[in-house]
């Protein structure tokens, strides 16, 4: 398993990750929403200055862009969706799988979330 998916929240570390990182159009829009957000981040940021940010990590020599593609709607990741603060990271899971990566997150009740033989497809940081 090589290149790393970021979840938003994770993007920043990507670029210390020596097996690379990647991001895609639902990252980079989350990252987005969530550095406009002045409780997510403790300050009031314009767009310019976020898109800034944003492009410094895309044009990082680590970084991939992964095309998100279609639902895979039949992927047994979906049966353990319980609400809708799921569907986000189970796509990104999905995402990664398609990539041959894995999801970076803080999240770890995503992790114990997937089925045991998709458990790897996420890496949890602490």
């Amino acid at each position: 398993m090589g290149m790393n998916i970021i979840s938003p929240r994770t993007l920043g570390l990507g670029k210390n990750s020596p097996s690379g990182f990647a991001t895609c159009n639902t990252t980079q829009s989350a990252f987005l929403r969530l550095s406009l957000n002045p409780d997510v981040v403790g300050s009031k940021l314009n767009i310019a200055e976020v898109l800034a940010q944003l492009e410094s990590f895309t044009k990082h020599p680590s970084h991939k862009f992964w095309e998100d593609g279609a639902l895979d709607t039949t992927a047994s990741a979906w049966r353990t969706v319980t609400g809708h603060k799921q569907v986000t990271d189970t796509n990104l899971v999905l995402i990664a799988q398609r990539h041959g990566g894995k999801l970076v997150t803080f999240d770890g009740a995503m992790q114990k979330r997937l089925p045991t033989g998709q458990q790897h497809l996420v890496e949890v940081i602490r």
